[in-house]
């Protein structure tokens, strides 16, 4: 972002304007606040989507000055074992794609009781929005 469009704390990008944003007290394994900050170094700034496996996060890497997703197993999730088998799986695939057409995957860590895998942040709209409608990609 140019530095003119820097994102204040609460603060989301126009693209995400109208999105749903949690604020609940936080217990282990449930989507965090606004502003909170996680594993020490990333702050959650809202949520960007959510699917039948996991939920993906804006958060502002702390330590690198960046905007980054966050993906979290759904806390129905938490002890599926295969589901976590499956998020890592994905992790290890993701990394070995290098493309402009694919969002870079920079790291799985733990967190607050959650496996989180830090990707990049594309600022943009849904296809959802783009389409008028929900879009299946196969």
């Amino acid at each position: 972002m140019p530095p003119s469009d820097k994102l204040r704390p609460g603060e989301l990008p126009l693209s995400m304007q109208g999105s749903t944003l949690d604020a609940p007290p936080r217990k282990q394994g449930a989507p965090p606040g606004i502003g909170r900050v996680m594993g020490g170094r990333y702050e959650i700034r809202g949520v960007l989507g959510r699917g039948g496996m996991g939920e993906v996060w804006l958060a502002r890497d702390l330590r690198l000055q960046v905007e980054v997703a966050l993906k979290a197993l759904l806390p129905e999730r938490l002890d599926d074992t295969g589901a976590l088998t499956r998020l890592r799986a994905e992790v290890r695939s993701a990394r070995a794609v290098s493309s402009p057409h694919v969002c870079r995957v920079y790291d799985l860590v733990e967190a607050e009781g959650l496996e989180l895998v830090s990707m990049e942040y594309v600022d943009g709209v849904t296809s959802a929005r783009c389409c008028g409608r929900a879009v299946r990609w196969s």
